[in-house]
């Protein structure tokens, strides 16, 4: 017959520690959740393995019984220095051990430690009998190290975490309560606390897709449903409310393990980044939460920490096209976004670089154009989204600006087109486009302030009308198209309008923005911002009363008046803004009632404009400053009045 030491591969005078040792070794591959009966049956040949290898090493001697077999929980039992890691050192359930061979509760119990002669030549200390006692009488026998005990020495909260979540994932609430109950490691109330809490900052960090009654059952075990804990009951809320959406959605994608995810204890970083990218280049996001939600590797924070700066050099020096939202997951889930501000690289640029980069993609012409429309469309134009792409990814050239300035809109257009690819921060395009190409288109369609791409632009407009309407002029003059000689040089007069009028137009839309700062912070020169439109009042009435030169007079009265409005209007909003309809009929209105009194009486204009400026000084009495000095810092620190 053989021993059953045989059943481990072990030779009949294996002493003790040996056993141990071959039985910690099998007991990581026998889970007692996953096979009851295989770890049942491994159980009950450790024992009779330890009972074997004691009735071998004990002298017979007459009238003398065999040794009892021993009892688990004992000095028999694996201490923690054979025991195995806390992952694979599970206890059998209580429902599928038989009750003589229930684990014992926690906490010293005496037991006679038996005699066990070394097996070998050279016993180990641990194995030696002790001595007797100085006065003759033997020591009293040492407390036993219970399996719980030797458990709870090797508890490995992250294995523990990964263990608890995998359950909480795919049970139920009565299995998720059984297993907790199940754990020897959580008999102690200590660690039972500190487990709770764990668990509780693990489902914060990353909440997991547990249904709300797992989620119930977790945190009733640990005495965490109640308002003593001290956890905020708004945040708890929403955290069942996101851990039961992204439950609906594994339930819903139906996810599977994948090959790289399938180790508890080792992710593929390779594999793992290639699918990554292949379903984010696609803009799977919701595929990809659901899978890495159910993975075995990713459960594991410390997995995710180990690979998190592979990963993301990875990252950054692959840069593949992805979508905001995969990206801020593949973040979020491994962390990088600490590691990049440790780096000091701002996340956000990496963020917006991948997802301007998957923009750009020819499949995904739909999206960029909803992300260039005009915010008035309710569908953007695809055609003309894949030309202005097209134009911005040329060199700057000045003949192509000269071209592209004649036709109306264009680079306005493409400025903007630059503008909102790029989320409102222009240098993110220069890893794409010619820097200075996308500045000037930029720079063109700004109307906050006067550049001088504008200028430019409007410049080369003026030049090109100039040359059109003498040309038409020349030609006129040749063949006498004009029967009165003073009608002759009409187009090239024409012309020099067009001109004037835009001169005009640049010069008033440099005062009104200059007019229309707000009064804190105190801009420079405050007293000459403050006394232009009084300036061009008196200007105006000078021209009409001093020279008679009624409509130049009214022409600086009529733009004095302009600037008022548009600085009180700006600067004192009131209401709902009205359309821009409704500006144009009541603009008409206006002028048609008022142009004759106007016009024969410059005292009116110049009465419009005084009322308007003294009322926005009303308006602005508080903030009002005379005197501009600048801080030590740069900042411009205002004097009172």
């Amino acid at each position: 017959m053989s021993s059953p030491l045989a059943w481990f591969g072990l030779p009949d005078d294996a002493d003790e520690r040996t056993i141990k040792r071959a039985y910690a070794q099998r007991l990581k591959s026998v889970r007692p959740d996953a096979d009851p009966a295989g770890f049942q049956q491994l159980h009950d040949m450790y024992r009779q393995a330890l009972a074997w290898s004691q009735r071998q090493a004990t002298p017979a001697s007459p009238g003398m019984e065999p040794p009892s077999p021993p009892m688990q929980g004992g000095d028999d039992a694996p201490t923690p220095h054979d025991m195995p890691p806390a992952d694979a050192a599970h206890v059998p359930p209580s429902g599928d051990t038989p009750p003589a061979t229930q684990p014992p509760l926690p906490g010293p119990r005496i037991a006679t430690l038996p005699a066990a002669p070394p097996s070998s030549p050279h016993p180990p200390a641990s194995t030696l009998p002790r001595p007797p006692a100085t006065d003759g009488r033997p020591l009293p026998p040492r407390p036993a190290f219970s399996a719980s005990q030797a458990l709870t020495s090797q508890f490995d909260m992250d294995v523990f975490m990964a263990d608890v979540l995998e359950v909480a994932i795919r049970q139920d609430a009565r299995s998720v309560q059984a297993w907790l109950e199940q754990r020897q490691e959580l008999w102690s109330l200590h660690l039972k606390h500190e487990a709770g809490r764990a668990v509780l900052q693990r489902l914060f960090r990353d909440p997991p897709p547990i249904d709300t009654a797992n989620v119930e059952a977790m945190l009733a075990f640990f005495g965490l449903d109640h308002a003593l804990t001290g956890v905020d009951p708004l945040q708890m809320m929403q955290l069942r409310e996101a851990m039961q959406q992204r439950h609906a959605l594994v339930r819903r994608m139906q996810p599977a393990v994948q090959p790289w995810g399938a180790n508890r204890r080792l992710l593929d970083v390779p594999a793992f980044f290639a699918w990554f990218c292949q379903l984010a280049m696609m803009g799977e996001d919701d595929a990809l939460a659901a899978t890495m939600s159910v993975q075995p590797a990713l459960l594991s924070l410390a997995v995710r920490q180990r690979v998190a700066p592979r990963l993301l050099e990875r990252l950054q020096r692959e840069l593949p096209p992805m979508p905001q939202a995969c990206t801020g997951l593949l973040l979020n889930a491994f962390g990088l976004g600490a590691l990049l501000a440790q780096a000091n690289q701002p996340p956000g640029e990496l963020v917006a670089r991948l997802h301007m980069q998957w923009l750009m993609l020819p499949s995904q012409t739909g999206k960029l154009v909803l992300q260039v429309k005009e915010p008035t469309e309710r569908y953007g134009d695809p055609g003309l989204a894949k030309r202005q792409l097209h134009w911005l990814q040329r060199p700057f050239r000045w003949w192509w600006i000269v071209l592209s300035s004649l036709v109306p809109k264009r680079l306005y257009r493409l400025g903007l087109f630059a503008w909102r690819l790029s989320g409102g921060v222009p240098p993110r395009l220069d890893h794409f486009f010619n820097g200075r190409l996308t500045r000037f288109c930029i720079a063109t369609a700004d109307r906050t302030r006067i550049t001088w791409p504008r200028v430019l632009v409007g410049a080369i407009r003026c030049v090109a009308a100039l040359l059109a309407c003498a040309a038409l002029n020349a030609w006129t003059l040749r063949v006498d198209a004009f029967p009165h000689p003073g009608d002759a040089w009409l187009p090239l007069m024409l012309g020099g309008g067009i001109t004037a009028g835009w001169l005009y137009y640049l010069g008033f839309t440099a005062l009104r923005l200059w007019q229309q700062r707000p009064e804190e912070p105190v801009q420079p020169r405050p007293l000459l911002r403050m006394g232009l439109i009084p300036a061009l009042i008196a200007a105006g009435l000078a021209l009409a009363f001093g020279v008679d030169q009624l409509v130049a007079a009214q022409a600086v009265l009529i733009t004095a008046a302009g600037l008022a409005y548009t600085r009180y209007r700006q600067r004192n909003p009131r209401g709902k803004a009205t359309s821009a309809a409704g500006n144009l009929v009541v603009l008409v209105y206006l002028l048609a009632m008022v142009s004759w009194v106007v016009l024969r009486y410059p005292a009116v204009t110049a009465g419009i404009a005084l009322f308007y400026w003294v009322l926005d000084l009303a308006s602005q009495r508080k903030q009002l400053r005379f005197r501009y000095r600048p801080a030590d810092d740069g900042s411009p620190v205002p004097d009172a009045a």
